[in-house]
């Protein structure tokens, strides 16, 4: 990428690549794609205690169903072929097996109180209410969940084969409760509705998926929540799959697939790493802020703060916050002592996952600009620590173009007189294309308060680009800690105080 720069009305524009963060893998092997890595080296789990010797899945499903599952799991074992014509983008899936660089193996269980039967679907696809159907499929499959984990309780992950008729009738509900709309006398769709349609009121981060409510999949998407939300207490992440995504061969290219279902696995299974971040310090605490409100509220206007915290090193876990009030004609943002609370909190967990040591600097994002009676509260809330970056940003609409039929590069930083841009999705070289299907759109530096310079800040969220374990692409568009801020709060809306886990890897 070239240089270049304007002097209309003496504004400069600059542009320059940054470098591309690596991954640590097993062995301190390093590496900027995971995949590689991984067939390299293996994950980085392999040199922690945590890392499995064996990832047992259990199945809860139809007999149908499940016969999918576990045939897809035996294929995961083996070696799954890639794209011979693309081996960058693609390469072979190398097997999880004790002999394969994951070095362990990976088991599907069945017991018989998991299967799900006929009957059993009809009562909940013949219910005449929706509102009535959505409850009972929510009740049947927590009810199988923890029944298999009695059953077997070596378990470490629960695999829910949703029978397609379930899913087509979450899909018939949700298109017709979203047309119903407010007209639903049902109280909890009623609320469901509302909270899918009030622009930016459940979270502090913008929406990260492109379109509006009224899709077919509403329900389905409140069925996941609530599934995950009611099986926490089983203390096993659930792995939703549906048999028109993960087992048929036209959603998704096979070894991609396998990529993605096996790194999320083997990080769910035991919270071992597939990757670490290099040259990032441990002691620094990354955080995205988010809020929700309890579909059991019975004030609009009560919301409860939400904080998703990762390590320098990737640990990850979840600090549910404290209720506040927020009159929604303002623009959301936590009062003086809701952030001050949070904040305390945020580093009172940390010292828990990390045996009593606080950390060293806070780095703290967002995508709304802080307001200040915000800032002092979080700042108040530091105690002892002295470093720390506050930083808000956001896609504005601004685009830059180069020639050619690519878009501009993975990485670039763009600065126009004090205005700040970043590519976190574009043209990657090392993959010899732009893997994505839509116009990427960089973040604007909207605000700032703290110590590190923009291009340090910058490097810090392109490394957060690929600490998405829910699959092994080379980089998401978004940092983990603004794109899953808004999925954990809606799965906590759920849940009650102190019913919650911790670990985040339960809410993947």
């Amino acid at each position: 990428m070239s240089s270049a720069s304007t002097t209309q009305q003496n504004v400069r524009l600059n542009f320059d690549l940054l470098e591309e963060p690596f991954l640590m893998f097993a062995g301190n092997y390093a590496a900027k794609d995971a995949k590689v890595g991984l067939r390299e080296a293996g994950p980085a789990g392999l040199d922690s205690p945590l890392h499995p010797a064996e990832v047992v899945i259990s199945v809860v499903g139809t007999h149908q169903t499940s016969e999918l599952a576990q045939t897809w799991i035996n294929q995961c074992a083996d070696v799954v072929p890639g794209k011979k014509d693309k081996p960058r983008q693609l390469p072979d899936f190398p097997g999880f097996n004790e002999t394969s660089p994951f070095q362990s193996r990976i088991r599907a269980l069945q017991a018989p109180q998991g299967i799900i039967t006929q009957s059993e679907i009809s009562n909940v696809v013949t219910q005449q209410k929706y509102e009535v159907g959505f409850r009972s499929a929510v009740d049947l499959l927590t009810e199988k969940v923890e029944l298999t984990c009695e059953s077997l309780p070596g378990t470490l992950v629960v695999l829910c084969a949703i029978p397609q008729a379930i899913v087509e009738y979450c899909a018939e509900a949700g298109s017709y409760l979203v047309r119903a709309g407010s007209q639903t006398k049902d109280r909890l769709f009623a609320r469901l509705l509302r909270l899918e349609q009030e622009t930016g009121q459940m979270h502090f981060l913008e929406s990260l998926a492109p379109g509006n409510v009224g899709t077919d999949d509403f329900v389905y998407k409140n069925l996941r929540r609530a599934l995950k939300a009611r099986t926490m207490k089983t203390q096993r992440p659930i792995q939703l799959a549906l048999e028109s995504r993960l087992f048929s061969a036209a959603s998704q290219h096979p070894a991609q697939k396998a990529w993605n279902f096996c790194v999320a696995q083997y990080y769910k299974s035991t919270g071992a790493l597939p990757w670490r971040l290099e040259g990032m310090d441990p002691g620094t605490c990354f955080v995205g802020i988010s809020f929700f409100r309890g579909i059991a509220e019975d004030s609009i206007n009560v919301h409860t703060s939400l904080a998703q915290v990762f390590s320098g090193d990737g640990e990850a876990f979840v600090v549910r916050g404290h209720r506040f009030h927020w009159d929604q004609k303002r623009s959301p943002h936590l009062p003086r002592d809701g952030a001050e609370k949070l904040m305390r909190l945020i580093i009172e967990r940390y010292k828990e996952f990390r045996g009593g040591l606080p950390p060293r600097r806070i780095v703290l994002h967002k995508t709304s600009k802080f307001w200040e009676d915000e800032f002092e509260g979080f700042c108040a809330g530091l105690g002892g620590i002295r470093e720390y970056d506050f930083v808000s940003m956001q896609q504005t609409g601004v685009r830059f173009f180069r020639e050619g039929g690519y878009p501009p590069l993975r990485r670039m930083h763009a600065q126009l007189g004090n205005a700040h841009f970043l590519y976190t999705m574009g043209y990657i070289p090392e993959l010899g294309t732009y893997p994505k299907g839509y116009v990427p759109e960089p973040f604007q530096l909207l605000d700032h308060r703290g110590d590190a310079t923009p291009r340090r800040l910058f490097r810090e969220v392109l490394a957060l680009t690929k600490m998405n374990f829910n699959n092994s692409d080379f980089a998401d568009g978004d940092p983990i800690t603004i794109r899953f801020a808004r999925r954990i709060g809606e799965i906590l809306a759920y849940i009650g105080d102190a019913e919650e886990n911790r670990h985040y890897r339960f809410y993947m």
